[in-house]
């Protein structure tokens, strides 16, 4: 295995690399949207995900990440990622507010890999991943996912560098 391979792995999932990011630019560039749980609160009287998760934020995720996958690959791989990358980030921020971890804040392994993880177990069906092939996924994109939020915080883009 060498260098291209594992740069192909990766681009595999631009999809979901870049559907990840685009609620954050969107929201930055029109504004916020509807909240997704719409103010329902869960039986523990906390929000079920907050105003952070948006119909706007999660139909630019879906909007996006098929946009980038049909531009090279017919098969809806980027639509499959996408679904994948939206549940994961509402998935994340339902557990953030159990743990009482307010909108924006940090929920380590949570943040970086449950987008991912959905992703590639979703994807996987059509892309037919060796085990090392995820496992390379899965350890690459905790440091992309820390290196575009610093890049995002220090264009102005996000109000914390993780």
């Amino acid at each position: 295995m060498n260098f291209i391979y594992y740069v192909k792995t990766a681009l595999l999932f631009l999809p979901a690399y870049i559907s990840n990011v685009s609620p954050l630019l969107v929201t930055r560039l029109t504004g916020g949207g509807t909240p997704l749980d719409m103010g329902m609160t869960f039986i523990d009287g906390r929000r079920l995900l907050g105003d952070n998760k948006t119909i706007k934020g999660t139909l630019s995720i879906i909007i996006v990440g098929s946009i980038i996958g049909l531009a090279y690959d017919p098969k809806f791989i980027g639509f499959v990622q996408a679904i994948g990358v939206a549940i994961g980030d509402t998935v994340g921020s339902f557990m953030k507010r159990r743990l009482c971890i307010e909108p924006g804040g940090s929920l380590p392994v949570i943040d970086q890999e449950l987008f991912i993880l959905l992703a590639v177990l979703l994807s996987n069906h059509f892309l037919k991943l060796s085990l090392k092939q995820i496992v390379f996924i899965l350890l690459v994109t905790p440091i992309l996912h820390l290196v575009s939020n610093a890049v995002a915080f220090l264009m102005g883009l996000k109000e914390v560098p993780y």
